[in-house]
């Protein structure tokens, strides 16, 4: 999932930033110079560093999240015949829902009135 991506993808960056920062300083050690702290050296090498995390992977999920939603309400299998209806998806996100939901139970549809 796009979490679980963002979480090693975020490892690597954080790693790759303390890295930096430590062979910052092995390589200006000077015994007679006062260095400035360390943390922003660090954040300094975050925003450098920071296109390992890039926008296309949010807009990919995002796209894939939107045609998702409609291929949900394109299945036939979740038209009701009652009412002759089909599904309808108000977020892009319910298929990060539904993936908790059993597929071997018939499809079972909950309408609120109001």
């Amino acid at each position: 999932s796009m979490n679980a991506y963002l979480v090693v993808y975020l490892c690597i960056l954080i790693s790759k930033a303390v890295i930096n920062t430590a062979l910052k300083y092995v390589w200006q050690a000077d015994p007679n110079k006062d260095e400035p702290w360390a943390f922003t050296d660090f954040l300094a090498f975050m925003v450098l560093f920071n296109y390992i995390i890039p926008v296309s992977m949010y807009v990919t999920v995002e796209m894939q999240k939107f045609l998702g939603s409609y291929f949900m309400m394109w299945d036939d299998e979740m038209f009701d015949e009652e009412l002759g209806e089909r599904a309808v998806v108000n977020t892009s996100d319910l298929n990060e829902e539904l993936g908790q939901v059993s597929l071997g139970n018939p499809p079972c549809f909950v309408r609120t009135v109001g």
